[in-house]
């Protein structure tokens, strides 16, 4: 693989200069990567739930790449989003036509509580009734997975590289 070749020959040549240079530019450039995954997640995942990004955004979270530990993680919490978050309005009153939308969702038969959160009754009786949310598990999974394989394939090793030759700068003679 032409990705091994290259860390190999930038290795070759930090080796005189430093071991720990050449960790901090791979813990760098995972980190970098690991972000660039993360966003793309964001926007991937709210564009096919059709929810705003500001939702998902608090959702996933990078634990960043270190010199001890060269592996970064991104994490996601998949739990469903509440239509409470996404500042719902009440449609037509009554059971026939009524409903709630909240963003580009629309609950039928839906109802706002005190502004608190958004239910629907199961059956025609008062009781019992259900929070509404929207559910994320599938999407993310899906999107999470995609997303984080390529931008790994398509962008770390240009970000690596950019890293090393940073790196490499400071030990240049005459700098």
């Amino acid at each position: 693989m032409s990705i091994d070749k290259d860390i190999k020959g930038y290795a070759a040549r930090l080796s005189k200069y430093s071991k720990k240079d050449l960790k901090a530019a791979t813990a760098s450039a995972l980190s970098k990567t690991a972000a660039k995954a993360r966003t793309r997640t964001i926007r991937g995942v709210a564009k096919a739930a059709k929810l705003p990004v500001k939702t998902i955004r608090k959702k996933v979270y990078v634990k960043r790449a270190t010199i001890n530990k060269l592996r970064a993680r991104l994490s996601a919490y998949r739990n469903p989003v509440s239509l409470i978050g996404l500042k719902p309005r009440q449609t037509k009153r009554g059971r026939k036509n009524g409903g709630v939308r909240a963003g580009k969702h629309f609950f039928k038969g839906a109802f706002i509580v005190r502004e608190k959160q958004v239910f629907k009754r199961k059956g025609s009786a008062r009781l019992p009734i259900e929070v509404q949310r929207i559910h994320i598990q599938k999407i993310v999974d899906d999107i999470a997975l995609k997303v984080t394989v390529r931008v790994m394939k398509k962008d770390f090793k240009k970000i690596l590289s950019h890293e090393l030759r940073f790196r490499l700068s400071k030990h240049r003679p005459g700098t």
